[in-house]
């Protein structure tokens, strides 16, 4: 049985070189990895910005040639990346404003985190209350009456109310905005200067965040990439009022993605009073 294993990942994180290393003929494109699969010839694919919709589209197709799909996603700071290839600054940039990592439910038989040098892990305690730390740290915006810190803190405690037994979920409520204090500008979505700050990509900025964070002891470390998973997705179920909408994303998640995203949207909404 064939097997394909996709490497993802920034520019400079690595990722293009532990695909070359692994010993596997190395596709750079998805056709090319189907054609290598089809022929039944396993292979390696150097994927950096296939999306979930894309990468489970991928599983799909590579099973139905009768292959195996595993996922490797290589993680370093986005300031090493930028320092490994700083030609490709902006491009790396894009990258985080858009990451998201791959989740069991796009189909994959295996997803393994590595990192390219051990990480150094910031403090949850540091994060939060150090010296410009996110509870200090206003969110000037008129849906939001608290910090981004405070906001954090009570949609975890409304979750832990909630689903007491889930650590996970809980810690996802934490961390799902941590990602604003890089993002936020006092600029609309059009560029133009605004009064009231925004915070575009904030999501996928929290989820990349979350790959060097100090998690709980309460939280095993084999949950790292599903809480990283729901800050990049959290804001999407503010459009489940549209029921083909939430439909869609049922077939996407499955049902406990689904129930998990649906707790911490109501958790978010509930906290920014």
């Amino acid at each position: 049985m064939p097997q394909l294993t996709a490497f993802f990942g920034l520019e400079g994180s690595g990722r293009a070189e532990r695909a070359a290393r692994s010993g596997l003929p190395l596709a750079h494109t998805r056709e090319e990895a189907l054609r290598l699969l089809r022929a039944g010839i396993s292979c390696a694919l150097d994927a950096p910005d296939l999306k979930a919709r894309g990468r489970k589209d991928l599983v799909e197709r590579a099973r139905a040639y009768g292959a195996q799909a595993r996922a490797v996603l290589v993680a370093r700071p986005e300031a090493a990346c930028i320092a490994a290839a700083p030609d490709r600054a902006e491009e790396i940039r894009d990258q985080v404003l858009a990451f998201c990592p791959p989740q069991p439910f796009e189909g994959w038989e295996g997803i393994e985190l590595v990192y390219a040098e051990p990480p150094r892990l910031q403090d949850l305690g540091d994060l939060f209350f150090g010296r410009e730390g996110l509870v200090f740290l206003s969110q000037d915006n008129p849906f939001h009456a608290h910090s981004i810190g405070m906001h954090c803190l009570r949609t975890a405690r409304g979750l832990a109310r909630e689903r007491p037994g889930e650590a996970a979920l809980w810690l996802a409520g934490l961390l799902h905005d941590v990602g604003k204090a890089r993002t936020k500008a006092f600029r609309d979505s059009h560029g133009l200067p605004s009064p009231t700050a925004h915070f575009y990509g904030h999501e996928c900025v929290s989820a990349y965040a979350i790959l060097f964070l100090r998690f709980p002891a309460c939280v095993p470390e084999g949950e790292r990439l599903r809480v990283s998973a729901m800050a990049a997705w959290h804001m999407v179920p503010f459009f489940f009022s549209n029921e083909r909408t939430r439909a869609r994303y049922l077939r996407l998640w499955g049902e406990d993605f689904l129930r998990d995203m649906e707790a911490l949207d109501r958790a978010d909404r509930a906290a920014q009073r």
